[in-house]
C-alpha cells in the first residue's frame, strides 16, 4: 500500500498544523492579557483610593499651613514691637498649636 502526497497536500498539512498551533497561542495571549487587565483594575481602584486620601490630606495639611502663616505673622508683629508681651506668647502659642496640629491630625 503506497501513499503518495503531493507538494499541495503537504503544504496544506503543515499550514493546518500551523494555524492550530497560532489559535493555541492566540488562546494563551488572550488568557494572560485577561490576568493582566484584572491586575491592572485593581492597582486602579487601588490608585483613587491613595488619590482621595492624599487629596483629604493635602486640603488638611494646607489648612494647618495657614493657621501656621497667619500665628507666625502674630509672632512677627510682638517681635517687632506692634503687640504686647503677653501677644506674643500666645502667638508663640499659637505657633507650637498650629505645628503640632499638622502632626497630629492624621492620628
Amino acid at each position: 500500500m503506497d501513499t503518495t502526497l503531493t507538494i499541495k497536500e503537504l503544504i496544506l498539512f503543515l499550514l493546518g498544523i500551523g494555524g492550530i498551533v497560532f489559535l493555541v497561542y492566540l488562546i494563551l495571549v488572550l488568557k494572560n492579557l485577561i490576568t493582566t487587565l484584572k491586575s491592572l483594575n485593581k492597582v486602579l481602584v487601588d490608585t483613587q483610593e491613595i488619590t482621595a486620601i492624599v487629596s483629604k490630606r493635602t486640603s488638611e495639611v494646607d489648612e494647618a499651613l495657614d493657621n501656621v502663616t497667619v500665628s507666625v505673622e502674630n509672632f512677627t508683629k510682638a517681635v517687632k514691637g506692634n503687640q504686647s508681651i503677653g501677644k506674643l506668647l500666645a502667638s508663640a502659642i499659637g505657633i507650637i498649636t498650629a505645628i503640632k496640629g499638622i502632626f497630629t491630625k492624621g492620628e
